[in-house]
């Protein structure tokens, strides 16, 4: 994509394609310039729908400085909420509110992480991979800030498993299961289902966010119980994910 002839192409709107593929590989800067670009050309051409969807794009990587003003971040995220409301837009309703709980959980405010949670869940197709991560997001935040009973977490990831694997959905799938082994405090089988399938997995397909995340955690259980050899080993996943 980088490659593209911009004078031979002649449409500007690929930027948000490059934006959303820097987000992905966790390159703020780069995703925030494109989606920048492409947020003009949306404006521009009137496209309201998508101009929403790229400048909410540009506010997941502004959010990623947790020192930010986050009532500030709520208020435009909230602006685009009305917009996205304006234009009878639900399913962007959805992702926003979605995205500004991620905001709040990344700081740790549980409860207003869980309340954006629950409101975008509501909103979403059952039979959706959409509906699977907010699901996923929704119970974290209950989890984390101890707002759910956990027999009713439980069930719930249950219900969310169930889903992944009648959707095919082999990365829901780890992510539910590894979710239900920690509510558990099963962590015996939570680290070893973590080192041969969860992990693997998240690498084979680069799913970056994922393979930092989870392969510290190895990491520090590796070092906590003294495995110094596969401390080692993990280590390198750290320093190149790829």
């Amino acid at each position: 994509m980088k490659e593209i002839e911009k004078d031979e192409y002649g449409n500007p709107e690929y930027n948000y394609d490059l934006a959303v593929a820097y987000h992905c590989i966790d390159s703020r800067v780069m995703a925030y310039v494109h989606a920048e670009k492409a947020l003009r050309y949306f404006r521009e051409t009137n496209n309201s729908i998508m101009a929403i969807t790229a400048e909410s794009l540009m506010l997941l990587q502004i959010g990623n400085d947790i020192h930010l003003n986050l009532e500030e971040l709520t208020e435009s995220y909230h602006n685009l909420i009305h917009h996205s409301e304006l234009v009878q837009a639900t399913d962007k309703k959805g992702m926003l509110l979605n995205n500004l709980g991620f905001e709040h959980f990344r700081r740790k405010d549980y409860a207003h992480a869980h309340k954006f949670y629950k409101e975008a869940l509501s909103m979403t197709n059952k039979h959706s991979t959409s509906y699977l991560q907010r699901l996923y997001n929704y119970l974290e935040s209950g989890l984390a800030g101890k707002i759910m009973r956990k027999t009713s977490i439980l069930r719930k990831a249950q219900e969310g498993l169930s889903m992944a694997k009648n959707l095919e959905n082999e990365f829901y799938h780890l992510l539910f299961k590894l979710f239900i082994l920690l509510t558990e405090n099963n962590l015996n089988k939570y680290y070893t289902f973590l080192e041969k399938d969860a992990l693997p997995y998240f690498i084979t397909n680069k799913h970056t966010v994922f393979i930092n995340k989870y392969a510290k955690e190895l990491y520090d259980h590796y070092m906590e119980s003294e495995d110094f050899q596969k401390a080692a080993q993990i280590s390198k996943v750290l320093i190149d994910p790829n």
